[in-house]
C-alpha cells in the first residue's frame, strides 16, 4: 500500500473530526468525519488541495488562531452567529505545511451530531404536517362561512377558537422546520406595542373555551402598571400557551394555577448586566409574566434540564402524553429573540414557576440587543486573542435614530445586527441620543480624548464586559467633569476637530 493512501485512511479512520487550515481559513484537508458533521465542501477538481468550507462555524475566527502560531487545547467553538456550538477543538501548529494548523474537534461531538439527526427528524415529521394542517382549516373556513350549514352562536364560538389553534398549530410546525435557526438565535420576529391585558385574556378564554374544567382553577392578576409590552403578540401567545398547557398538564386538578403580569426592571437582566451603567444608558422596562402551579414539580436535575431538547423529565415517567421535549426550548428561544429571558423555579411535590421577561417598549428591546452584541463582539475578539477596548463616547450629534454623525469614521461598523464583516476594527452601538458605545480591537484611540468626551478600558485578563464597562462609565464621567471646568458656558466641540478625528 502507498504511504500516502495509507496515510489518507488512517486520516479517515480517526473517530473525531480532523481539519487542516491555514492562516486564510481555506482548509486544505479534512477527514470523514469532518465531512460528515461539518458537511464540508471538498474541491473535485483533479489535483485541487483545497476545500473551502461549507459548515457554520466561525472561519475567520479559527483562521486568526491559526496566524497566532500557538498551541491552543480546548477552546470553545461559535458558530458565525456568535453562539456556542457545544463543540471544542485542539489547535496543534506544528501539523502540515508552515502557516497550517491541525484542528481536532472533540468532546461533544457525538452528542450535537445525534441532536442534529433528531432535529432533521422532527423536521421531516413537522413537513409532513403541513398538508393535514391546510386541509384542516380549508375545511373549518368553509365551515365558518356558513357553506356546509347554518350555525350557532356557540358553533361559531368554537369554531373561531379551533381555527386559531390551527393557526398556532401551523407557525410552530413552522418553528419545527426552522429549528436550525433558532439555534443559531436568526428567528424573525414581528414586534410592536401590543396591550398585555388584551393578550392574556385572550390566551385564557381560548383555554377554558376548549378545557372549561380549568375555569374554576386559573387566577389571573394584571398589575395596572403592566400595560403594554413590545413583543410578537403570536410568539408570547404561543409560549404562554405552552407555559400553562404544562401547568394544567402536571397539576392534580383539585389545585391552582396562576397567570400574573406585573412591571419589572433589573431582575429580569442576568446578574452579571443588572451592575451596567444604566444610569447613562436609561433604565430597561420590562413586563414580568408568571405561570405557577401548584403541581407536582421537579427534581433538581430535571430542573437543571429542563430547558434541554428531546430530555425526558422524571415526571413524565408518570404522564401517557410525553412529548418530544421541545416546547420548553422554543419557548425560551422566543422570548430571548425578543430580547426577553425565561426562567424556571420548581420544588418536587409543591409546583413550578415559569417566570418570561419581555421588552415593556422598543428603546428597551433596542437598548438590550445593542448591549449583548457589544458582549458578543468582545467575547469573540478575546477567543481570537486579539486586544480589545470598549469605550464611551459623548457628542450631542449622537442620535439613536438616523444616520451616524458626519464625523463618523467610514470604517467604523455602526449598530451591526448580525457578526461583523471582517477588517471592522470599530464596532459603534448608538446606546441613546448622545451616546455611543464603541469596541474596538486595538489598545489605542489616537485622537479620540482630544475630541470628545471619552471613558474607555482595555478588557484585559480577568476583566469582564460588564466591569469593563463599569470603568469606561466612570472614566466618561470624569471626563466630563474637565471638560466642564475647562470650558467656556456655550462652547462645544468644532466640526474642525471632529473631522481631525475621522481622519485619525
Amino acid at each position: 500500500m502507498e504511504r500516502h493512501n495509507l496515510h489518507a485512511q488512517v486520516f479517515d479512520a480517526v473517530r473525531d473530526p480532523l481539519v487542516v487550515i491555514d492562516g486564510d481559513g481555506a482548509v486544505h484537508a479534512a477527514n470523514a468525519a469532518a465531512l460528515r458533521l461539518f458537511d464540508l465542501a471538498v474541491a473535485r477538481e483533479p489535483g485541487s488541495r483545497e476545500h473551502r468550507a461549507g459548515f457554520d462555524l466561525d472561519v475567520a475566527a479559527l483562521a486568526s488562531m491559526v496566524r497566532s502560531r500557538q498551541r491552543m487545547n480546548g477552546v470553545t467553538l461559535t458558530d458565525r452567529a456568535g453562539r456556542d456550538t457545544g463543540v471544542v477543538v485542539d489547535i496543534d501548529p506544528s501539523v502540515g505545511p508552515p502557516h497550517h494548523a491541525l484542528l481536532h474537534f472533540r468532546a461533544r461531538t457525538e452528542a450535537l451530531a445525534r441532536e442534529l439527526w433528531t432535529d432533521d427528524a422532527v423536521t421531516t415529521v413537522a413537513h409532513e404536517f403541513r398538508n393535514p394542517l391546510a386541509a384542516i382549516r380549508s375545511a373549518l373556513s368553509v365551515i365558518r362561512s356558513g357553506d356546509a350549514g347554518p350555525l350557532t352562536d356557540d358553533q361559531r364560538r368554537f369554531i373561531d377558537t379551533v381555527q386559531r389553534g390551527v393557526g398556532r398549530l401551523s407557525r410552530l410546525v413552522d418553528g419545527y422546520l426552522d429549528l436550525g435557526r433558532l439555534r443559531a438565535g436568526a428567528l424573525v420576529v414581528n414586534r410592536d406595542a401590543h396591550d398585555v391585558r388584551r393578550l392574556i385574556v385572550a390566551v385564557t378564554d381560548d383555554l377554558v373555551l376548549c378545557n372549561p374544567d380549568l375555569a374554576a382553577r386559573i387566577d389571573v392578576e394584571i398589575d395596572a402598571q403592566a400595560q403594554s409590552a413590545f413583543i410578537d403578540a403570536d410568539r408570547l401567545t404561543q409560549v404562554l400557551l405552552n407555559l400553562v398547557y404544562n401547568a394544567a398538564r402536571f397539576t392534580p386538578e383539585a389545585r391552582r394555577i396562576r397567570l400574573r403580569a406585573r412591571p419589572a426592571g433589573r431582575e429580569a437582566l442576568a446578574d452579571p448586566l443588572r451592575v451596567l451603567p444604566f444610569e447613562l444608558f436609561g433604565e430597561p422596562k420590562f413586563v414580568c409574566v408568571e405561570v405557577e402551579d401548584e403541581g407536582l414539580g421537579m427534581s433538581a436535575d430535571a430542573l437543571a434540564h429542563v430547558f434541554d431538547r428531546y430530555h425526558a423529565e422524571a415526571r413524565d415517567s408518570t404522564t401517557p402524553c410525553a412529548g418530544a421535549h421541545l416546547g420548553l426550548n422554543i419557548s425560551r428561544s422566543l422570548v430571548e429573540a425578543q430580547d426577553g429571558s425565561m426562567r424556571m423555579e420548581s420544588r418536587l411535590g409543591e409546583g413550578t414557576t415559569a417566570t418570561v421577561f419581555v421588552p415593556a417598549a422598543a428603546a428597551t428591546a433596542r437598548l438590550l440587543s445593542r448591549l449583548r452584541g457589544a458582549e458578543e463582539a468582545v467575547r469573540r475578539l478575546r477567543a481570537a486573542r486579539r486586544p480589545v477596548t470598549i469605550a464611551l463616547i459623548a457628542d450631542d450629534e449622537i442620535r439613536s435614530e438616523g444616520n451616524a454623525p458626519a464625523w463618523w469614521p467610514n470604517e467604523w461598523a455602526t449598530n451591526p445586527e448580525g457578526p461583523v464583516a471582517s477588517g471592522k476594527h470599530t464596532i459603534a452601538w448608538v446606546m441613546n441620543d448622545g451616546l455611543a458605545l464603541l469596541v474596538l480591537a486595538r489598545s489605542e484611540m489616537p485622537g479620540v480624548e482630544a475630541a470628545f468626551a471619552l471613558g474607555s478600558c482595555r478588557v484585559e485578563d480577568g476583566i469582564t464586559f460588564s466591569g469593563a464597562l463599569r470603568i469606561a462609565a466612570i472614566g466618561l464621567e470624569e471626563s466630563q467633569e474637565r471638560r466642564a471646568v475647562r470650558a467656556e458656558p456655550g462652547v462645544e466641540i468644532g466640526a474642525e476637530t471632529r473631522a481631525a478625528f475621522a481622519r485619525e
